[in-house]
């Protein structure tokens, strides 16, 4: 891989405008069209360098997932809570019945394994109440 410096970019900045070729379509979209559902990533790539090639079936199913979370959840506003481990940002679930809930995004899958081990933990301890 090419030795790039990298330039942060702060938070809650606006994009410039810019068009790309639907890879589907082939129609140009414009930056305002594309981000109108809300985040978006643009990547680019080269499909034949050796590391692309390595992290590309990872990086589809992340896409994917990533996909259909969006599909899901309308995030609403900037997030309610930042931690360590976790963010939490409030979101409309457009699957039952525009119900707003919280969204705790877990920052990596081991802390998130640890969590649902502690959950599993306190509901074994829950008192039964028949």
């Amino acid at each position: 891989m090419a030795r790039t410096p990298t330039t942060a970019i702060p938070l809650g900045f606006t994009a410039p405008d810019f068009q790309l070729p639907d890879t589907v379509s082939g129609r140009v979209m414009g930056r305002d069209e594309l981000m109108a559902g809300g985040p978006t990533v643009v990547v680019f790539m080269c499909n034949h360098c050796p590391f692309v090639v390595h992290i590309l079936p990872e990086f589809v199913a992340f896409a994917a997932a990533y996909g259909a979370f969006l599909g899901r959840y309308r995030l609403r506003g900037e997030h309610v809570h930042r931690s360590a481990t976790c963010l939490v940002i409030f979101a409309e679930d457009l699957e039952q019945k525009h119900a707003m809930v919280a969204l705790k995004l877990m920052h990596n899958k081991d802390e998130w394994q640890r969590e649902q081990r502690m959950r599993r933990l306190d509901a074994d301890a829950a008192p039964c109440l028949d």
